[in-house]
């Protein structure tokens, strides 16, 4: 009786997986999970059923447990950090340049686990205007340019004169099995309102203190922060299929 009664809770939690799974999903991220769960979390709770009820009945409360926290809320992230010092662009030929070290284990484990990238750049006082900044991101794979406006805040942006990020979604296929990349910001070629890029120090141990540099027309110089360790706030994101950061990058 005793294996009988554990078979039917076994039964009950792997139904319990599915539901916990799919529900609130997106059909796609749904059918996905969906998938993933009958034919491997099923197979696997069927197949240890063959071994005892115990290791079936234990088998699927893990299986279970892992659907669980799956579905946690992603790792917090500020949005966006507060700027320490400011910058502002008024010519095409001033350049910020920030270089993203994408070498370590912990960025090329989260990018194998996301479903999406973008790009952050926090900057100030254009919140009412379009076609402001140019943002260039490089690795060995190619380049992407985009003209970024208004139309791309994300976040908070609670006045206009506090920073707020501008979000630019960028194709992983740009980072595979690459070691590093570089973003480039500028005014834009077509229109060129004065606006305040937002800088603060780094803070994550590894980060190059000489990652960011500014170029002001004439000469490539150190970030006008007040001391040599200070970054734009220009960061990488990943995010799950259900579009929770997983990593913020810089």
């Amino acid at each position: 009786m005793i294996p009988r009664h554990i078979g039917r809770m076994s039964a009950g939690i792997a139904a319990l997986t599915l539901v916990v799974a799919i529900i609130g999903a997106p059909w796609e991220t749904a059918v996905a999970r969906g998938f993933f769960v009958v034919s491997i979390g099923f197979g696997l709770i069927a197949g240890s059923g063959l071994i005892g009820a115990r290791t079936q009945f234990a088998t699927a409360f893990v299986i279970f447990t892992l659907a669980v926290a799956q579905r946690l809320p992603g790792q917090p992230v500020s949005n966006p950090p507060s700027p320490n010092w400011t910058r502002t662009i008024t010519d095409t030929r001033q350049v910020a340049e920030h270089r993203f070290s994408l070498s370590e284990p912990a960025w090329k484990t989260a990018l194998s686990r996301s479903a999406s990238t973008s790009l952050l750049v926090c900057a100030e006082a254009i919140l009412d205007q379009l076609d402001a900044m140019t943002v260039k991101i490089t690795t060995t794979n190619g380049t992407f340019a985009r003209v970024v406006g208004a139309e791309d805040a994300y976040g908070a942006h609670p006045r206009p004169d506090r920073g707020g990020f501008y979000r630019i979604p960028i194709e992983r296929d740009l980072f595979d099995r690459v070691d590093g990349a570089t973003v480039t910001v500028s005014a834009s070629q077509t229109r060129t309102p004065p606006f305040r890029l937002c800088g603060t120090h780094s803070i994550r141990p590894g980060v190059d203190p000489n990652a960011s540099g500014f170029f002001d027309g004439t000469e490539w110089i150190a970030p006008p922060g007040p001391t040599s360790h200070t970054r734009w706030l220009i960061e990488l994101r990943l995010a799950d299929m259900d579009g929770r950061t997983i990593l913020a990058w810089y």
